[in-house]
């Protein structure tokens, strides 16, 4: 990897985002019922610390699948393709076990003139990728102190700005707890509560059928609770306790606050060529274009806008026609022409049988013609 060939910038939330964690110990919560979000544990001048964050693998995958649908709009026009290589371009292998046939060097080098293939790797016989992409962290005092956001994203004079909150003495750094919040969610059985009685006598048929259902329910809610209680006192089992069966509910999340900026790191190796890179752009309009990173995206959360360059072999340009670009990301003219216009070409160029030789096996063929 190299500092002269990378991506770089600021993901600001306009909404709360979330990405479902399993350490439930981030929760704060005894009962099990809020779902926290990504959180890791930094060491800094003031001591560990706990940041939310965006895994980078996450996003390794959704580039991942916005670039493999850029080359899949262009292989299928003439025909459509095989489910193989439609799952071997999303998940980057067919098969959960490597291909034990060799890694030829033929294989390796025309794996590197290929716009998909040089760049994400993957396929039967495990081919590297040419680029990294670092965790989305938050812009704040203590990933800036320990280095993992460059100091220039929290500073005012060079148009950034890092998380902070006022106080009669002016502006305080937040530190990474600070930026989770909890959020609510409440489901309704509308009715078992007879909210509204006119629309169930409107479109029910049997009356007593609205009286059934609310005994059902209540007495399936009372035996779980009866069950939880012996569990608790240790008559019983967890795993005896009886099935919930009303759709009511009340649930929580923890998610990344809006307003929030998140540094954006995507490292590229020395010898991409433009094309690999301009595959990689179109995969991230893509993703700023869709708006809809992590979980309850159904609910609006996920949405960001996204101030990003580009720096290839020394020299910085920006992406994208808008520092604050969103669903309507467009490249400027300089990246149309220097990278897009080459990748686009490259991709025309592809077909279905070429993909597809990527993600054969090659073990069974060869000991047939032994």
């Amino acid at each position: 990897m190299t500092i002269h060939n990378r991506i770089e910038g600021i993901f600001r939330l306009t909404r709360p985002m979330h990405c479902a964690s399993p350490d439930e110990s981030l929760a704060k919560s005894d009962d099990g019922n809020v779902t926290p979000t990504m959180q890791m544990r930094i060491v800094t001048p003031n001591g560990v610390q706990t940041i939310p964050y965006f895994p980078g693998n996450d996003l390794r995958g959704r580039l991942r699948r916005k670039a493999a649908a850029q080359v899949l709009d262009a292989i299928s026009v003439a025909k459509k393709i095989r489910l193989e290589l439609y799952v071997g371009m999303n998940s980057g292998a067919i098969s959960a076990s490597p291909d034990s046939a060799a890694l030829t060097v033929e294989e390796v080098l025309r794996a590197r003139d290929n716009v998909y293939m040089g760049l994400f790797g993957g396929g039967a016989r495990l081919l590297r990728s040419r680029y990294s992409v670092a965790d989305l962290v938050p812009v704040i005092e203590d990933t800036i102190a320990m280095g993992t956001v460059p100091s220039r994203f929290g500073d005012l004079a060079d148009g950034g700005f890092k998380a902070s909150f006022a106080t009669d003495e002016g502006l305080k750094a937040m530190r990474g707890y600070q930026l989770v919040q909890v959020t609510q969610v409440l489901r309704v059985d509308d009715t078992l509560r007879v909210l509204r009685p006119d629309e169930l006598e409107k479109y029910i048929g049997d009356s007593s059928a609205v009286a059934n259902y609310q005994t059902a329910m209540l007495a399936g809610t009372a035996t779980r609770k009866a069950d939880k209680a012996k569990a608790k006192a240790g008559e019983i089992k967890k795993g005896d306790i009886s099935g919930k069966v009303g759709i009511g509910n009340i649930l929580a999340y923890q998610s990344i606050v809006a307003g929030t900026p998140m540094y954006f790191s995507l490292d590229f190796t020395d010898d991409v060529t433009d094309e690999h890179v301009g595959l990689m752009l179109l995969a991230l309009q893509a993703l700023v274009r869709e708006q809809g990173l992590g979980g309850w995206v159904r609910a609006g959360l996920g949405k960001f806008t996204a101030d990003l360059s580009l720096v290839r072999h020394g020299e910085s340009m920006a992406i994208f026609t808008d520092k604050a670009a969103s669903q309507d990301a467009t490249f400027t003219p300089a990246i149309i022409e220097q990278f897009i216009e080459p990748a686009t070409r490259a991709i025309a160029k592809l077909t279905a049988d070429e993909m597809f030789e990527f993600f054969k096996e090659r073990a069974g063929a060869e000991s047939e013609v032994a």
